[in-house]
């Protein structure tokens, strides 16, 4: 099933031939608000960055989503795992950490993000790092903590929303401890925490320095521990949420966001979309860079 026919289904869905209670409640819930939890898991399993993603991986997860927050919840997590798409942003600065890592600032010039990048510790631990910087909102992908971590800032309000992705459970214990952690699966963790704009850098630096590295695994014990993983109770908190849609669909103005103007973005979402053709349901294939 390609994208359009998923689009053209929910269209037809919404062609009411007869109003009864309730009745537009259940297509908004089914066709916009739904989400899998096993797309979910097969999504955070998949969209991990730093391994290898091409058009096929994109289209076989689209073909697997029924609702348009599937759908958004999809591509964004494609999007923002995606280092050939992140690292084809414009370049603002770079330097290398005390391991001769790089450290890079993609996108545009905001006064915080230049913050994150001028202050981010070259002592601390960890591999290539890159920050992609847009109006109200920052993306940085880390390597060589919990594998690739990334974290989606939201800058748009007094105060700064840092929701994060951690694909590999090098140390399930040190995870569970992390500020905001909210759902740990087999397929990674994930979580969110706010601070203000003013102390969000040195939140974010003692932050990364908490989570484990592949030195930090104790893998005979969690492996154990992972088949007996604590039921989390806190609603799920979903990478791609209603502010993000917003973001997307909103064209540039006075008060709209600024999204468009990374039209390098949106061009190799196009042709991901249009030049990846259907796969099956078998994705056995796909080999993670280790």
């Amino acid at each position: 099933m390609q994208l359009k026919h998923i689009l053209h289904g929910i269209r037809e869905a919404l062609l009411i031939s007869h109003y009864e209670s309730g009745k537009i409640q259940r297509i908004y819930d089914k066709e916009f608000c739904s989400m899998n939890e096993k797309l979910i898991e097969t999504v955070k399993d998949q969209c991990v960055g730093y391994t290898f993603m091409d058009t096929q991986t994109l289209q076989g997860l689209i073909n697997k989503s029924k609702s348009i927050n599937e759908l958004l919840h999809t591509m964004h997590s494609y999007i923002v795992n995606n280092k050939e798409i992140m690292q084809s942003m414009p370049i603002l600065a770079k330097k290398e950490n005390a391991i001769k890592e790089p450290i890079v600032l993609y996108g545009e010039q905001t006064k915080i993000s230049k913050k994150i990048f001028d202050e981010f510790p070259l002592e601390l631990d960890c591999g290539a790092t890159d920050i992609i910087s847009m109006h109200e909102k920052i993306l940085m992908m880390i390597r060589d903590r919990g594998h690739a971590m990334t974290m989606d800032i939201d800058i748009t309000q007094d105060k700064s929303f840092v929701k994060y992705f951690i694909p590999k459970l090098c140390n399930l214990s040190m995870i569970q401890k992390l500020q905001g952690i909210n759902k740990i699966t087999k397929a990674g963790a994930t979580g969110r925490f706010e601070t203000t704009e003013e102390e969000l850098p040195q939140n974010l630096f003692n932050f990364i320095e908490m989570v484990p590295t592949d030195f930090d695994a104790v893998w005979e014990n969690d492996e154990k521990r992972m088949n007996h993983l604590p039921n989390i109770t806190h609603k799920q908190d979903y990478i791609f949420e209603e502010e993000d849609a917003k973001e997307i669909s909103m064209e540039t103005g006075k008060n709209g966001r600024r999204i468009t103007k990374i039209k390098q973005l949106q061009q190799k979402i196009k042709e991901a979309i249009e030049n990846s053709k259907e796969i099956g349901e078998n994705n056995d294939g796909e080999t993670r860079d280790e």
